[in-house]
């Protein structure tokens, strides 16, 4: 990993104005965010260990939100090199990087040491209503 460099993570629930967030920011024209990346976590272990490098590419070749994004999949790199990858895809020129991330926060240290992050609270009874709401 890139440790001299690290996008900003917003981490929050679902439901929880992520979304709103990430609009606002996006609008900004130095600030970049291309939205949901749990994908990047999601296989990590809860004790770092990073996973399998071909049972992830396997994985991504499922996950919706990682196709949506149409990241480049260099099937040469391991893991920690796919992430900055996949990172300096996301970036543009000179803006900041910022990500939104529902689950795993917590493995978030174990891949950016360096990581910097908004971290949005809601009411967990207006996050339950509102996905009751969503169906």
């Amino acid at each position: 990993m890139n440790q001299n460099y690290s996008p900003t993570f917003i981490v929050a629930p679902v439901r929880s104005g992520s979304t709103l967030l990430r609009l606002m920011l996006a609008s900004h024209p130095s600030i970049t965010n291309p939205g949901e990346c749990d994908f990047l976590f999601d296989l990590v272990s809860d004790d770092g260990q990073y996973p399998n490098i071909f049972v992830y590419h396997e994985w991504l070749s499922l996950n919706r939100i990682f196709q949506a994004k149409k990241l480049a999949l260099d099937k040469e790199l391991g893991y920690s090199e796919l992430m900055d990858s996949f990172i300096d895809q996301f970036s543009h020129d000179s803006t900041v990087l910022s990500l939104n991330v529902h689950r795993h926060f917590h493995r978030i240290p174990e891949v950016y040491s360096n990581a910097r992050y908004i971290h949005l609270l809601r009411d967990p009874r207006d996050v339950a209503r509102s996905c009751m709401g969503m169906g």
